[in-house]
């Protein structure tokens, strides 16, 4: 994984290696701060720690030239893991695409080594678990912003979370970017400079962050030519002291026959064809199309893909009726994520926004309809997407 992200970076920043540092722009004053952080500073103070979780982290980063030519870094990942504060155990999928190159990669990590397979290459990298957290690239725990920072932090709430919209000074958010999320190391030219710059927290009833995304606009002076930098992360917290790592007895003898990241046969590495991943101009379109190349589904009609567990459990997703239905055997739990409505049959239906239900719905079920909806979701980031944007897209 060490030499892995090495070479990412290197193909990522290969347009702007040769260019010459130039001097800084002077930067604009900022507006008046105002700060009003009581709240949002107590979820920091008090905030607990987890046992287990399941993160999707999402990353682009580009660099646009005046020709409109790009520089451009693409990741997707889930990292599921458990036992943090003891001995973590975790799995993580990963799907890159940096300037065309294509990598996949899949890992189980335990007793301080990740077990990885890299293009179908096979071997196991020693580190600790903030290590395998770095190795994707993405700052994976919330950042704490102060006064000296910040010009403003708006606050909303609903019933499931409390959100706060910070936004930076104009010089602090040129240090932060630098400091804490670039990963080209743009900190050697003296021309880069924050533009603009957006970050969103959210925070659960019980303390906990569930979600960061940062978007940066830069600007960079390299030969004679301004190019424009935009990045943008996403990192979203599901299933908070809920996750299970499953790592069976067969993986694990499978294991033993990896060899050191140091010994990898770079000329077994294969090539994997990019346009069997890359993203298509709707997210419906994408998803449909990842569904069946990264996660093995069966277009069994139109509009229809199906994937099978066992011989009792299966997924179905109906684009045309806008239904994620999971099966268990003749037990169908429906959810229809254009009215975010869920059915059991014909004894019940729930309102995932309100809560409502009717008469014929026990904890049981509701419970089991959350759990359908949060199944979409994973399938969602497994494919490198939101349920959210999709929902935003169709309505």
């Amino acid at each position: 994984m060490k030499k892995i992200s090495s070479l990412l970076l290197c193909l990522f920043i290969c347009g702007c290696a040769t260019s010459v540092p130039v001097t800084q722009e002077t930067a604009v004053p900022s507006a008046p701060a105002s700060f009003e952080s009581g709240n949002y500073d107590s979820y920091f103070q008090n905030k607990p720690m987890p046992n287990s979780y399941t993160a999707s982290v999402r990353s682009d980063y580009e660099m646009i030239y005046p020709d409109a030519s790009k520089e451009m870094y693409h990741m997707d990942a889930v990292l599921e893991a458990q036992d943090l504060q003891t001995s973590p155990i975790a799995h993580v999928a990963e799907n890159l695409d940096s300037n065309g190159m294509f990598i996949k990669m899949e890992g189980y990590f335990y007793g301080d080594r990740l077990y990885n397979n890299y293009n179908n290459v096979t071997y196991y990298d020693p580190m600790n678990f903030a290590q395998l957290k770095e190795s994707l690239l993405v700052p994976m725990d919330p950042y704490h912003f102060n006064q000296e920072e910040v010009n403003q932090i708006i606050e909303t709430a609903n019933a499931d979370y409390v959100q706060y919209e910070i936004q930076l000074r104009k010089e602090e958010a040129t240090k932060l970017f630098l400091t804490h999320y670039d990963f080209a190391d743009l900190e050697q030219y003296s021309s880069f400079s924050i533009t603009d710059s957006k970050i969103i927290q959210q925070f659960n009833t019980k303390g906990h962050c569930i979600k960061e995304d940062a978007e940066f606009h830069g600007t960079l002076a390299v030969q004679g030519m301004d190019v424009e930098v935009v990045y943008h992360s996403v990192v979203d917290y599901v299933d908070i002291d809920a996750t299970v790592v499953e790592i069976s007895e067969n993986q694990k003898q499978e294991h033993l026959s990896y060899v050191s990241y140091e010994q990898i046969d770079t000329n077994a590495i294969s090539d994997y064809d990019i346009h069997s991943d890359e993203a298509e101009d709707t997210i419906e379109k994408t998803f449909r199309k990842r569904l069946v190349n990264r996660l093995k589904y069966e277009e069994t009609s139109e509009g229809v893909y199906k994937t099978s567990y066992n011989d009792n459990e299966s997924y179905i997703i109906d684009f045309n009726n806008h239904q994620f239905t999971y099966t268990n055997y003749s037990n169908r739990y429906v959810y229809n994520w254009l009215g975010d409505t869920g059915s059991f049959g014909t004894t019940c239906n729930y309102d995932y926004e309100t809560k409502a239900q009717s008469e014929g719905c026990v904890a049981s079920t509701v419970e089991m309809l959350e759990n359908v909806k949060m199944y979409l979701r994973m399938e969602l980031y497994y494919c490198g997407l939101s349920l959210e944007d999709l929902i935003a897209e169709e309505k």
